[in-house]
């Protein structure tokens, strides 16, 4: 009888090592995926807090150029008036509100004049438009400024008809 050694197929070999390399090579981890998602996560978090601070900041400077806005307008009124007109008394004088292109952003509107400053025969005029930058302040027309309340204050000078050549250069 013959002996025969069996002879083993000679496959490849690989070691334990190389195997788990292999393993890694065909994907990623659970784990892998979930640390991925959670920075992706504090990723798009901060991008969305960004854009709620964006918003916040347009809409504030649209109510504070849209302030400037009617303050100019209003003050150009005054300056237009007659230097002995009853609106251009010394004193505070409360306007009232106002609103602009459809925004719900309401307005108060006061202006103060001052007889002979800096000299006689010139008036000085400083008027103020004050809005809320919370819905939960309703007056803003209140002095001192209450808070959470943001106001735009425009200085002008009127001149007695006598002195219009004098405030013209300066």
């Amino acid at each position: 009888m013959a002996h025969h050694t069996q002879t083993k197929t000679q496959y490849p070999r690989y070691s334990q090592y190389s195997m788990s390399c292999r393993v890694a090579e065909r994907g990623l981890t659970l784990l892998e995926v979930m640390v991925a998602l959670v920075i992706l996560a504090v990723g798009l978090l901060a991008l969305a807090s960004m854009q709620v601070s964006s918003i916040q900041a347009n809409t504030s400077g649209f109510a504070s150029t849209a302030a400037v806005s009617v303050a100019d307008q209003r003050v150009q009124q005054l300056k237009d008036l007659a230097f002995s007109d009853a609106s251009l008394t010394a004193g505070t004088h409360t306007v009232g509100t106002a609103t602009t292109g459809g925004t719900n952003i309401l307005y108060y509107l006061s202006y103060s004049v001052t007889d002979s400053a800096p000299i006689a025969g010139v008036k000085l005029i400083a008027y103020t438009v004050a809005w809320s930058g919370n819905r939960a302040v309703t007056n803003c027309s209140l002095s001192p400024l209450p808070a959470n309340c943001h106001a735009v204050s425009l200085l002008t000078r009127k001149c007695d008809e006598s002195l219009q050549e004098k405030c013209r250069l300066q």
